[in-house]
């Protein structure tokens, strides 16, 4: 399939704007809570040679891919506007009850 690249805005400026936002701001988030992890943002994504621990997608991205194409992925599913917004809680709520080491 090779490398893809889901839009968000129709921009890709504002996209890794949007996207590396929300990445930092989870790590802060996660950060204050005593978690040591890297949350590393990633726009550009090949489906067959993804190795991250997990993935946080939008909403709007998973309903264009299809959860087909996701199946062997690890990941969460977050709120468009969450997104766009920086808002962290979902994904972190997520994590943080997750039963894997996040170190």
């Amino acid at each position: 399939m090779g490398k893809i690249q889901p839009t968000l805005t129709g921009n890709e400026i504002v996209d890794n704007a949007l996207i590396a936002n929300y990445s930092n701001q989870l790590q802060k988030s996660l950060e204050s809570l005593g978690y040591d992890v890297s949350v590393t943002p990633e726009h550009f994504l090949d489906l067959d040679n993804a190795n991250s621990d997990k993935y946080i997608f939008d909403q709007k991205v998973v309903d264009s891919l299809g959860l087909a194409s996701l199946s062997n992925l690890d990941f969460i599913v977050v709120d468009h506007s969450d997104l766009v917004w920086g808002n962290t809680s979902a994904a972190q709520d997520e994590l943080t009850g997750q039963s894997f080491s996040l170190s």
